[in-house]
């Protein structure tokens, strides 16, 4: 009873603190800026990358308006989440800035060693096409590294249900790549971030 009092407690400290944070005007500012930048930067990244995969092979060419979006939501639903939790707890700007990486980090990673198997040949990544695990890995896909893809196509098994790519190729492309992908657009909304509060810092002094 009493540890359940205390988690209780502790629950509805964060709660608090989180809607706290949020009702407060410089806060709620930097949230929505923050959260807008990165999407838009996340966005516009994703699009060269799919410019840039028509130049190198038209024919190929083709997207899943749908499946495109409900990419971009739920890495966009992640960070928002991640990173308003985190100031919730913390309420240091730059550690909640990248803590949807290092969350990235960790689900990629536990995802990576839950499915790796070995036998006297190798070590292996062995999943379904339809698990939840290559389901996020997918979602978390990004166009602008998909183009790695057109030089280095993952091989491996992919019948009858199954995901067994070249480990190599695999964790070089789908988890690592996407993880730096992850910092450097986060490092990229920082910057626009800065500069756009500076700006309107300066704006606001000399009265423009």
């Amino acid at each position: 009873m009493k540890r359940f009092l205390i988690r209780h407690f502790l629950c509805t400290s964060v709660v608090a603190n989180a809607f706290e944070i949020m009702l407060t005007k410089e806060w709620k500012q930097y949230l929505t800026l923050t959260a807008l930048t990165w999407i838009g930067v996340n966005l516009l990244l994703n699009l060269v990358g799919l410019v840039i995969g028509e130049l190198l092979e038209p024919s190929t060419f083709g997207i899943d308006i749908f499946w495109f979006a409900e990419r971009l939501f739920v890495q966009f639903a992640g960070f928002t989440l991640t990173f308003i939790l985190s100031i919730a707890l913390t309420r240091r700007r730059v550690l909640s800035l990248y803590a949807f990486s290092l969350m990235q980090f960790m689900v990629f990673h536990v995802i990576f060693f839950a499915d790796l198997t070995s036998d006297e040949n190798g070590y292996y990544f062995i999943s379904q096409m339809d698990s939840w695990s290559v389901w996020y890995l997918m979602a978390n896909h990004q166009e602008l590294i998909d183009i790695v893809s057109y030089f280095y196509p993952t091989s491996g098994t992919f019948e009858d249900g199954m995901f067994i790519p070249e480990l190599t190729t695999f964790y070089s492309v789908w988890i690592a790549m996407t993880l730096v992908y992850f910092v450097v657009i986060t490092w990229l909304t920082g910057m626009v971030v800065n500069f756009i509060r500076n700006r309107f810092a300066l704006a606001t002094t000399t009265g423009m």
